[in-house]
């Protein structure tokens, strides 16, 4: 690919583009294009409980004669594991960048969220479409330590999400994953995929018959914008 910039947002029009958050990085014949997904664990009656918003961007004023847009994910009343803010892509081979960078704020329950990168080396050779992981993955599977044999996705922990915009530099480094039982050490090849994800945090919810604690997930509003994704130069 050739340009750093994944997507800014700048060149949506909300009242013109009905909700269509997609654009395109790159230029022809290395052109790709990525565009945003949400999901939760769900409402406490069972349905969906997001919506995909645009908000004031970063910079908070006006890009090539229009609003500058970042995006944001709002969810109400959680009540399961979390949600999360996914793109698909098309593969990007961004080995000649030294990471990824955004600007984020929001409102999540641990005031931090976490990046996964999806890559076709440890995306299992079972999936549709299949990667080159010759293993299974699952969340139970690709813990810490991961399970032997796991592809799990390389992901980066514990980034601070305020309720002011900030800029997050990720050099690949950062990131740690799993492909097929041996360790995978990212480097920005072939690169299809990235997901914001937010957690509920975890407690004491109620008491059984006994008196005995019942701990899980505290249910809470989320909220998550972001903007400006592009790879480090």
């Amino acid at each position: 690919m050739t340009g750093p910039s994944l997507i800014n947002f700048e060149g949506y029009n909300p009242t013109l583009d009905g909700g269509n958050f997609n654009g395109s990085f790159g230029t022809w014949p290395q052109l790709g294009y990525i565009g945003p997904y949400a999901f939760s664990g769900g409402a406490p009656d069972g349905g969906p409980n997001y919506t995909l918003n645009p908000v004031t961007g970063q910079t908070g004023g006006l890009v090539d004669g229009g609003a500058d847009w970042g995006i944001e994910l709002h969810v109400m009343q959680e009540t399961h594991f979390g949600a999360g803010l996914g793109f698909w892509m098309s593969c990007a081979n961004a080995s000649a960048y030294k990471g990824i960078s955004f600007w984020v704020r929001g409102q999540v329950p641990s005031n931090s969220i976490s990046l996964t990168l999806s890559t076709l080396d440890t995306t299992p050779t079972s999936a549709q479409p299949p990667g080159t992981c010759p293993g299974m993955t699952s969340q139970a599977l690709c813990g810490t330590p991961p399970t032997a044999g796991a592809c799990c996705a390389p992901f980066a922990a514990s980034i601070p999400v305020t309720m002011v915009w900030t800029n997050v530099q990720l050099p690949w480094a950062k990131f740690t994953g799993n492909a097929g039982g041996a360790s995978y050490a990212l480097t920005g090849a072939e690169i299809d995929g990235l997901t914001f994800n937010m957690n509920l945090n975890y407690g004491e919810v109620d008491a059984g018959p006994d008196g005995a604690a019942i701990y899980g997930p505290t249910p809470a509003d989320l909220d998550l914008q972001i903007d400006d994704i592009a790879f480090m130069q």
